[in-house]
């Protein structure tokens, strides 16, 4: 694994996870753009005062190479964004391909028996379960997890206020197991545990011990207390069992008014009810004040703990792509996980850091992770991509240049197929007039691409310069990266 626990990465996403050997991670989690179509900024005076993402997608966001990976490697995902302008907008096309782009390589990271969780509104949900449903396999879909984010609203003129998110829970394969969770509601445990042993005051509350089935038995037999009880429809032990739950715990099994057996279950050894699919119970509301940064789109940590515990263990590794004011980074450390977050502002790791030494016991003391007491425990960051191990080194692809006279200037991009992409670029020109300038192959081709229309400032990838000084300029860049 080439990664490190305790690690932001401050970057695009998608540098990052085409980085990452593949199989290391155990779960990731991730809270991207909504494309809601405004940008969103924290407010002058939280702890998050300065950040800021754009939630805007236009067809610049979907890069031209892309599309031929998606044309080559992964045709499903390729037609369903060709049929998407038929029923949706510029803008919700081009989400899709920025999101399916990186999507493939959280798949490609997660270790066979780890999971994904996508954090989503009914804004894009639809496309993004197809989306999903595509690069994990639909047979991988654990839950649509409902989550109530706000307790009320404010009245819309037509319908219902929306006050849920979405989280689309995704398995790698059937090797994934997950942990069950329990809830132990207040009003649940006043209603059902009201009765109190006398013998040793423990709350308990009955549960029957025949059971509920249409099928009948003839007078079926159970001995208790050398007394002799019958039933039309079983019982859920055998005699086995209540002799040896008796013996156990003679206050076990006891008869009501009328005559019937019914046995306790005590609030001190109920874990509760298994969790189902609605989450109402953690709304932003119950945020604490020390917890609110005045991150744009903050999630409750609860949340995030909840996520975590139901599908990772001790030591295991969490990666947020999207990791902002960074609730599943301080979520993975507090439960004792590992984990690594990426985000294209500085502003995560100032903000990591504020959140570990204030809502994590001990953090800038004595700290025990793992069993062990941990004093040294610094936070990475780094604007550079993890090295892939040698077992995964990258794929080698062109940088190209393309010319035509109808365009000011070079077109530089990136291609598997050069010869492939100058005649799809051919087919789109009734004049034909495109000409391949100048290609070389390199593993540092995104890299190299980035810097060149960084350089250069770069208009949807044609770049007004001389030919001679951009091939000049690339072949820099290669050396550079190549060292």
């Amino acid at each position: 694994m080439n990664i490190n626990n305790r690690t932001i990465y401050c970057k695009d996403n998608l540098d990052v996870l085409r980085n990452i050997d593949s199989d290391c991670v155990d779960m990731i989690y991730l809270d991207p753009p909504f494309n809601k179509n405004k940008s969103f900024t924290a407010p002058i005076g939280s702890s998050a005062k300065g950040a800021t993402f754009k939630d805007i997608f236009g067809k610049e966001d979907y890069k031209d190479e892309w599309k031929d990976e998606f044309k080559v490697e992964h045709k499903e995902l390729y037609d369903f964004l060709e049929t998407m302008p038929f029923y949706a907008n510029e803008s919700d096309v081009a989400y899709i391909a920025y999101m399916a782009i990186r999507l493939i390589e959280c798949h490609r990271v997660l270790k066979d028996d780890g999971c994904l969780f996508y954090h989503c509104d009914d804004t894009m949900q639809h496309y993004i379960k197809i989306m999903l449903d595509i690069v994990f396999g639909r047979k991988n879909f654990i839950n649509e997890i409902n989550w109530q984010r706000y307790q009320s609203h404010s009245l819309k003129k037509k319908g219902f206020d929306r006050v849920t998110d979405a989280i689309l829970y995704y398995q790698k394969t059937d090797e994934f197991q997950s942990n069950t969770l329990y809830v132990k509601r207040v009003e649940y445990r006043k209603k059902h545990f009201k009765h109190i042993e006398k013998e040793t005051g423990r709350r308990f509350q009955h549960i029957a011990l025949e059971k509920s089935s249409n099928y009948k038995y003839k007078g079926e037999e159970r001995i208790v207390n050398g007394e002799v009880y019958k039933t039309d429809v079983g019982w859920i032990w055998s005699q086995q069992t209540f002799d040896e739950r008796i013996k156990e715990n003679p206050y076990l099994i006891y008869k009501t008014k009328n005559g019937r057996l019914r046995y306790k279950m005590y609030e001190d050894e109920w874990k509760g009810k298994p969790m189902i699919d609605l989450w109402n119970d953690i709304p932003t509301t119950k945020m604490s004040k020390k917890e609110k940064k005045g991150y744009p789109t903050q999630k409750p940590l609860v949340l995030l703990e909840r996520l975590i515990l139901n599908s990772t263990d001790e030591k295991d590794m969490v990666l947020d792509p999207f990791c902002g004011c960074a609730t599943a980074l301080i979520a993975a450390e507090k439960l004792e996980r590992q984990w690594v977050g990426i985000d294209i502002s500085v502003k995560a790791f100032e903000i990591v850091k504020e959140r570990l030494s204030e809502e994590v016991e001990g953090f800038n003391g004595n700290y025990k992770q793992f069993g062990v007491f941990n004093i040294n425990r610094p936070i990475n960051f780094t604007t550079n991509s993890p090295i892939l191990s040698k077992e995964n080194s990258k794929p080698k692809k062109y940088i190209y240049v393309i010319s035509n006279p109808n365009h000011k200037g070079y077109k530089v991009g990136i291609a598997k197929n050069v010869k492939q992409r100058l005649n799809g670029y051919q087919t789109s020109d009734p004049n034909r007039g495109f000409k391949l300038e100048f290609s070389i192959k390199t593993e540092n081709y995104r890299e190299v691409e980035s810097e060149i229309h960084s350089y250069f400032s770069a208009n949807y990838e044609w770049v007004n310069r001389d030919l001679k000084e951009i091939i000049n300029r690339i072949k820099l860049f290669i050396k550079e990266y190549d060292k």
